[in-house]
């Protein structure tokens, strides 16, 4: 039984060619494709006690909730969003929290729904000396 380069056969140099592309997709889809969810990095936030809407960064330092408002540094601020129907609401999961605030909630229309009035629809971005400086209020 002879082995040698005459017994190679154009079948065997194809799967040997496919063979190595796959290698090489795999390869490049494990490193070089984000294959993890894609998250945010900001979140809006909402003071119940104005209607002040503040979007806080969370890439660099998480948000604990309630959060504490980076003006006063009364602990009074809950994550919202703009439902379809245009009205602002803090996200359900936090509604239980309502009670750990500092002052009176004067934004809150409605404490079963979440549904609170802003005085803005343009949140005002918040950096991170902002939020360690509240902190210290």
């Amino acid at each position: 039984m002879k082995l040698g380069t005459d017994r190679i056969r154009p079948a065997h140099i194809l799967l040997f060619t496919v063979t190595l592309l796959a290698m090489a997709f795999a390869i490049w889809w494990g490193f070089f494709k984000n294959s993890g969810p894609n998250l945010t990095h900001k979140v809006v936030l909402v003071d119940i006690t104005t209607g002040d809407l503040f979007e806080f960064a969370t890439d660099k330092k998480s948000v604990l909730i309630p959060e504490r408002n980076p003006i006063n540094g009364k602990i009074s601020l809950f994550p919202t969003e703009k439902a379809p129907d245009g009205k602002w609401l803090i996200q359900s999961r936090f509604l239980d929290s309502l009670g750990q605030i500092d002052g009176t909630p004067d934004a809150l229309l409605n404490k079963k729904t979440g549904e609170v009035r802003v005085k803005s629809e343009s949140p005002r971005s918040v950096s991170l000396a902002e939020r360690a400086a509240s902190k210290s209020k």
